[in-house]
């Protein structure tokens, strides 16, 4: 008679699975230790990334400026030039392929401002597949994100701020060193206005600013009166610089030119005064026509200054008398001292960017570390999920070598 065969409870494959307990630890063990590594060096390596949410304790970079005026672009932290410069600076970086980063199209820079006067946020992210660990791309992702730091210290240099007085060395008149003086003094002075304005300035960068204003004062004058005053010594005085130069070349032409000015502005204010005979009181055109009149007779009054000064340099030129000679060089020497205190002026403005930068530079990262892993399985998650796949691939196994039991 032929055996019953008896039915396959749920009971008997979870015994037959899980019984041969030798085998189920063994499979176990050896799929979590392989499913973790393959979590951990594959998974996560090809689709985590690192990311860095940051901002710049800096004033002229969250005002989209370095710190000579010069725009700064944001965008400029991930150009790939900024990233292969940092992996030319150490060895540690030899192994970051920059062209591969790139070429893949995954490097990513977004700007955050939540209010009109927040701090710009930033956020940088790169597939993690290009590090080699999370402590070579801490250091890597540093570095490229200080770049705007670095060139904003390169910036604070004084050569960057002396354009002017380099411009002086090389004009060729007086009116034209002076006038350069004057624009070096009147860009201090609007500097110092900007950065007095910073709500970031301290109590001891707004002492260094009033010390120094103070001394440009002393030096140009209030509104730049006694450099205004060099201007008048020039004219007085029949001073010129180089009788080589194209402006004492033409001044037979410029005085030509002043002589026609003054005799079209004569005819235009013979010509209105007959016309303001006949314009009563109450007519608009009345104030009109007198301040065009008032106008011309003004700038007159100036033509004969300049055709005065002309004449005056144009006799001048081969002047041996000793006493114009020291007042010359007198002249010469208070020009060139005035420069030199003016370039120790601007030694004392470096000083002042350099005070600011130090007390509010910086990168501020938004947690601990400088990056974060995103879009990773974490190694206790790993574990248990190998944990898992292990137990159930050894029932399985289980279930195919015993099978011989559900007979039984």
């Amino acid at each position: 008679m032929e055996q019953e065969q008896k039915p396959i409870t749920f009971g008997k494959i979870m015994k037959v699975a899980f019984g041969g307990w030798k085998l189920l630890l063994a499979i176990t063990a050896g799929v979590m230790v392989v499913g973790t590594l393959a979590i951990n060096f594959g998974y996560n390596k090809l689709k985590s990334t690192y990311v860095s949410t940051f901002s710049y304790n800096k004033s002229d970079l969250n005002a989209n400026m370095y710190a000579d005026g010069s725009d700064f672009y944001y965008t400029e932290i991930a150009f790939k030039e900024n990233f292969e410069r940092v992996a030319a600076s150490d060895a540690e970086f030899a192994s970051i392929n920059i062209d591969k980063m790139f070429n893949s199209g995954k490097v990513s820079l977004t700007r955050t401002v939540e209010g009109e006067k927040e701090t710009p946020k930033y956020s940088l992210s790169v597939p993690s597949q290009y590090f080699a660990n999370g402590s070579q791309a801490a250091k890597f992702f540093d570095k490229v994100i200080s770049y705007p730091i670095e060139k904003d210290e390169e910036l604070l240099d004084k050569s960057n701020y002396e354009s002017s007085l380099i411009a002086f060395d090389s004009a060729s008149t007086y009116e034209a060193q002076i006038n350069y003086l004057i624009v070096h003094v009147d860009s201090l002075l609007s500097s110092y206005e900007k950065i007095n304005k910073s709500e970031t300035v301290g109590v001891s960068v707004s002492s260094m600013i009033s010390n120094n204003v103070a001394q440009l004062t002393e030096i140009a004058g209030e509104s730049n009166v006694i450099l205004k005053n060099y201007l008048l010594t020039v004219q007085q005085k029949g001073f010129v610089k180089d009788y080589e130069s194209e402006e004492a070349k033409s001044f037979a032409d410029t005085k030509e030119s002043l002589i026609a000015e003054k005799a079209n502005n004569d005819a235009r204010i013979t010509e209105l005064k007959a016309t303001l005979s006949g314009i009563t009181s109450t007519q608009i055109s009345l104030d009109k026509a007198e301040e065009i009149l008032e106008s011309l007779s003004e700038r007159n009054v100036a033509i004969e200054a300049e055709i005065a000064a002309i004449d005056l340099k144009v006799a001048n030129k081969g002047n041996t008398d000793p006493a114009f000679i020291a007042s010359k060089a007198a002249f010469e020497s208070k020009l060139a001292s005035t420069k030199e205190k003016l370039s120790n002026c601007t030694e004392s403005y470096v000083k002042v960017l350099r005070k600011s930068y130090s007390s509010t530079t910086g990168v501020a990262y938004d947690n601990s570390s400088v990056v974060q892993t995103k879009g990773s399985i974490s190694i206790p998650i790993a574990i248990l999920l190998s944990l898992v796949a292990g137990v159930v691939v050894g029932g399985i196994v289980n279930l195919i070598v015993r099978r011989k039991e559900f007979q039984k």
